[in-house]
């Protein structure tokens, strides 16, 4: 009987274990393409997380998961660093506050934090997973235009913060 409850557990389910199958293969690109968001005060299983639960919320059948993850993941993104500038904004017309200050790590990469937002998800999307522009300016929700632009100006930065790190070291 514990074989037949088994075997008709998975036959009345099979698009939930095929759901779960594409989460699990989407979910390290997806981890990935949130660290490139993510700020000092946001995890990127957080982000990826709150972009499925907008999914599942949406209750209507989404044709491509993982470029509608994506964009989610931008734009919850880009409503943190907004609410974080409003607080900021907020706590310096009043004077001090009970807002903490949050560690920071030195790190090899620290140079990405520099570039805005956007312009290390441009960078992320093209050049370390192999999206053609497109591609990527579809992921991203921009014209290919602005791909380019934001492309342009996260490499200039990065070279320019790298050489300064360069230099500081000899």
């Amino acid at each position: 009987m514990g074989q037949d409850q088994a075997d008709g557990a998975s036959d009345q389910a099979p698009d939930a274990r095929i759901s779960a199958a594409m989460f699990a293969a989407i979910y390290p690109a997806l981890r990935r393409y949130a660290a490139m968001w993510a700020s000092n005060e946001c995890e990127p299983d957080d982000l990826v997380q709150e972009a499925v639960l907008r999914m599942l919320r949406a209750g209507s059948p989404v044709e491509d998961p993982k470029a509608y993850l994506r964009i989610a993941i931008a734009n919850i993104a880009r409503n943190q660093y907004r609410n974080r500038d409003r607080v900021a904004a907020r706590a310096s017309k009043n004077g001090p506050s009970y807002i903490s200050t949050i560690d920071v790590y030195p790190s090899d990469l620290g140079w990405l934090a520099k570039l805005a937002p956007a312009e290390r998800a441009a960078l992320f999307l093209v050049d370390m997973e192999r999206l053609d522009y497109r591609a990527a300016a579809q992921y991203m929700d921009v014209s290919t235009r602005r791909l380019r632009a934001l492309l342009r100006r996260a490499r200039q930065g990065s070279r320019l913060e790298v050489d300064r790190l360069n230099s500081d070291a000899v």
